[in-house]
């Protein structure tokens, strides 16, 4: 596991909580919460199963990259039943490499650009004005067409309905992905409803998981989000959150999160003298500053460290 695999920055409490939540919903005894938590940052999720099994899916899909990709679009909403147009794409793969980022080229200035969608979004104009200035960085659409992204996420990318596909949380990323592909350039399009196309889309849903794993989320953006994980990246020329690119790597990190957190609690179990044996092992490199006495009061009955190389 690389060095920057899992760096966050929760204090003592805090990481003995993320362990035992992730611990307790294996197949281990359950571990019974003595000290009562006065700042609820991290609980025991009701549904014991569920932590647990999505975490081992989500790092399945780590383990391949090439078979899951994390996209995010830019893109203004017309009315129903129209489709979202996409102004920008990212996609990377699971484990964060970039295989395609750009924007979407219209050929439009803006006025024509407004002309066209205006009627279709009343009362946000300001909006879109901005998101086109932000995205373009000018009064004129550019990148590629359509037709070229399409061709270059199936025939360079590689894509197929094999893939899995994750974003934060907006059903319209997969509406702008299916559209994408259609290779089309109309601003003004139906909606795609073939969910046959769209059954590799959000098998987990990683903002779900963060939900319940992470009580004191103010709310559920992918900033807040990214953030409360001590995950905060520099701005890349002069590019931050809502940039497609941005965003897509800024979840990849949250998932390396996720994925570390349970890697570092897996438990190997072995019958001993008639008693459930578990051992965890967990390397300071990924909890910094928290030591092996900290830990061992998270573990449940029968449980020890096995390994903590501090």
């Amino acid at each position: 596991m690389p060095r920057d695999y899992l760096q966050t920055y929760y204090c003592s409490y805090h990481t003995r909580e993320l362990i035992k939540c992730v611990v307790d919903t294996s197949d281990l005894t359950p571990h019974e919460t003595t000290t009562p938590d006065p700042l609820q940052d991290l609980r025991v999720a009701s549904g014991l199963n569920f932590p647990r099994e999505t975490l081992e899916r989500l790092a399945a899909m780590y383990a391949e990259p090439e078979k899951t990709w994390v996209i995010d679009f830019e893109f203004v909403n017309p009315f129903h039943p129209y489709s979202p147009i996409p102004l920008q794409v990212a996609i990377r793969q699971i484990d964060g490499k970039l295989l395609y980022y750009g924007n979407a080229n219209y050929h439009l200035p803006l006025k024509d650009y407004m002309d066209t969608v205006s009627p279709y979004i009343s009362g946000r104009t300001g909006l879109t004005v901005t998101l086109f200035m932000r995205c373009y960085g000018g009064t004129q659409t550019n990148g590629e067409t359509p037709l070229p992204i399409s061709n270059h996420i199936q025939n360079v990318c590689g894509y197929n309905n094999e893939v899995q596909l994750l974003s934060w949380s907006s059903s319209a990323d997969m509406q702008c992905f299916q559209r994408i592909l259609t290779g089309k350039d109309e601003l003004i399009q139906d909606k795609i409803f073939d969910m046959d196309d769209a059954s590799n889309f959000q098998n987990i849903d990683v903002l779900k998981l963060c939900r319940k794993l992470l009580t004191d989320l103010t709310s559920g953006t992918l900033e807040n989000v990214h953030t409360f994980l001590g995950k905060k990246m520099e701005a890349v020329n002069g590019e931050g959150y809502h940039n497609a690119s941005y965003d897509t790597a800024a979840m990849v990190d949250i998932i390396k999160v996720l994925v570390g957190l349970l890697e570092a609690s897996k438990a190997d179990q072995s019958h001993l003298g008639g008693h459930l044996e578990a051992t965890v092992r967990v390397s300071s490199q990924y909890m910094p500053n928290i030591s092996k006495s900290d830990l061992q009061p998270a573990l449940p009955p029968h449980t020890m460290l096995l390994e903590y190389d501090s």
